[in-house]
């Protein structure tokens, strides 16, 4: 009677797990080639993950190595490359939860439901020749008009708030009948309501990348190059949503506490300000590239 009940429990158990098993056997594997430094490449894996896909990450320091081998053309080299059955997905190709729906059609899902992309062709170097169909994310088409003007909105308030930052210095320094001059007040409220300006820039600045995304670097750009970038623009960025807070923490919190970070903080922004520049006239007058100009005109770097 025991071995009769134990045979029916299992056999609904078995009837249970079946679809569910199946379902998952169904699901197209995506494998995701990436560099170990790159953190954008594991958000777009979960990505692809909560849209039903089974996803492997295979961690390549020699990523450029795999797009070699699966022929990807250079010039449409992304920060990663997905394999799925008969598809190669280069960059942050979207996928919808309907994408899994079937994994015979699946990978065509990814064409149908995204107008951020390219589609072509490209013959896999290995020994069955197969032609396979490449996906690509297709970047950002250059900086929007909004971006510049953000970008150079920072930077001509960053230019005003070393000048405004002397008065801030002598509005506490003694003056004529013991009170600062009205001129002095009149820059340091200029310079407090620059620096919430910047931070507010920045903050929109953050969302446009996200939302517009920015063009990549010419695709002959070295990796140490492309660390350099990444590493200056996560610098900027801190040091401009940090400067603004502590700063007002300076002057409606503790000036003894904040005033002297605020101060190193100032500097940081002075040199990696710089570096970022010589870079940039770096890639204009000696790489010739388009790095500088489609900062200024818009212009979709093409090499």
């Amino acid at each position: 009677m025991n071995m009769d009940r134990r045979r029916v429990l299992l056999l609904a158990g078995a009837t249970l797990l079946a679809p569910a098993a199946a379902s998952a056997a169904s699901q197209p594997l995506v494998t995701v080639y990436k560099d170990p430094s790159c953190n954008c490449c594991g958000a777009w894996a979960e990505h692809i993950a909560k849209a039903g896909f089974s996803t492997k990450i295979v961690e390549e320091p020699r990523i450029n190595a795999i797009k070699v081998r699966f022929g990807i053309p250079s010039a449409l080299w992304s920060c990663h490359t997905a394999e799925v059955e008969n598809y190669l997905l280069e960059g942050h190709v979207p996928a919808t939860r309907q994408t899994c729906s079937c994994a015979s059609v699946a990978p065509a899902r990814f064409r149908a439901e995204s107008t951020t992309m390219d589609e072509r062709s490209v013959s896999i170097r290995k020994a069955s020749r197969l032609t396979r169909t490449l996906l690509v994310a297709r970047p950002a088409a250059g900086y929007s008009v909004v971006q510049r003007l953000l970008h150079w909105g920072v930077v001509l308030l960053c230019l005003t708030q070393i000048p405004t930052s002397w008065a801030i210095a002598r509005t506490h320094m003694t003056h004529a009948f013991m009170q600062p001059a009205p001129f002095d007040l009149f820059l340091h409220r200029v310079h407090a309501w620059g620096g919430w300006l910047i931070l507010a820039f920045a903050v929109v600045r953050i969302g446009l990348r996200y939302l517009h995304g920015v063009p990549p670097l010419p695709a002959a750009s070295s990796q140490i190059t492309r660390w350099g970038t990444a590493v200056s623009h996560a610098l900027l960025y801190g040091l401009l949503f940090a400067l603004p807070i502590t700063g007002t923490g300076a002057m409606y919190v503790n000036s003894a506490a904040f005033a002297p970070i605020h101060r190193v903080l100032t500097w940081s922004l002075l040199a990696v300000a710089v570096v970022h520049a010589v870079a940039a006239l770096w890639h204009h007058l000696i790489r010739r590239d388009e790095v500088l100009r489609r900062m200024i005109t818009g212009v979709r770097t093409a090499k």
